[in-house]
């Protein structure tokens, strides 16, 4: 009946919550579809960066200018810039990682991954709305590996693993 903000961006439900009748429903049972890897990436992420504070509570990351509800968001650089992550994989769950951290406020992302076409799908599914930096080549790298230097974008401080269980089955996988 209802999707999430995570399930529409990431166009993945894996769980599904029913609701009970209430007057905003007109009296009947809502199914409302998330994306409850967005919130389990976001959530490791903070409270490994919590932990490493010896912070009790991941309140402290609240961005109260980004309004209700509650938005967390990774602390900026010493310069006031987002720090940087990197998603290697390029399914459903690459999507949902790019999603979580993209709320986070990293920035730039880069998607490592050995088909370029399923790279491009991903950045495609985004369209110009995020970021995304493809990591094809040893020169991709060591040009932004050159920006993060100058300081000109933030350093990498998380990188999630959505690698797919299966056997590859593209010549480039």
């Amino acid at each position: 009946d209802e999707l999430s903000p995570s399930a529409i961006a990431t166009q993945t439900v894996n769980t599904i919550v029913v609701l009970p009748p209430s007057t905003k429903s007109g009296g009947r049972r809502v199914m409302y579809g998330t994306n409850t890897d967005v919130l389990g990436i976001s959530h490791a992420i903070l409270r490994s960066i919590a932990c490493l504070n010896a912070e009790e509570r991941l309140t402290k990351y609240i961005n109260p200018k980004l309004g209700s509800p509650a938005s967390y968001q990774f602390p900026l650089t010493n310069e006031s810039k987002n720090y940087s992550a990197f998603v290697i994989g390029s399914g459903g769950t690459c999507r949902s990682a790019v999603y979580a951290l993209s709320q986070l406020g990293l920035s730039p992302l880069y998607i490592l991954n050995r088909d370029k076409s399923e790279t491009d799908a991903v950045i495609e599914h985004f369209r110009s709305s995020l970021d995304l930096r493809p990591l094809r080549s040893i020169e991709d790298f060591e040009r932004e590996a050159q920006l993060r230097h100058s300081e000109e974008i933030g350093h990498v401080v998380a990188g999630v693993g959505a690698i797919p269980a299966y056997e590859p089955s593209t010549e480039e996988e």
